[in-house]
């Protein structure tokens, strides 16, 4: 059987993709730790600013006719002090 010069080419071609396939999928948890390990301390500090805040705006939504604007400005400012 006689293979094309494309076809020789893209036979050529497979076993050398095939050991770096193999290779940069044993290093991706290693990458994927690695990344986790980096930006872990940053998002659980913004999360610790982020979710007190957003908490309470949902509930003042929720409860909107119980909760005062004057309330409201005083709860954010408590929780923005005390998360810092």
């Amino acid at each position: 059987m006689q293979l094309s010069l494309y076809d020789a080419g893209r036979a050529s071609d497979r076993p050398k993709l095939k050991p770096f396939l193999e290779t940069s999928y044993s290093y991706m948890p290693l990458v994927w730790g690695a990344t986790l390990a980096f930006w872990l301390g940053p998002a659980l500090q913004e999360g610790g600013h982020i979710l007190p805040v957003s908490l309470l705006l949902a509930v003042s939504q929720l409860f909107a006719s119980a909760v005062s604007v004057a309330g409201l400005s005083m709860l954010l400012c408590f929780a923005a002090c005390h998360s810092a």
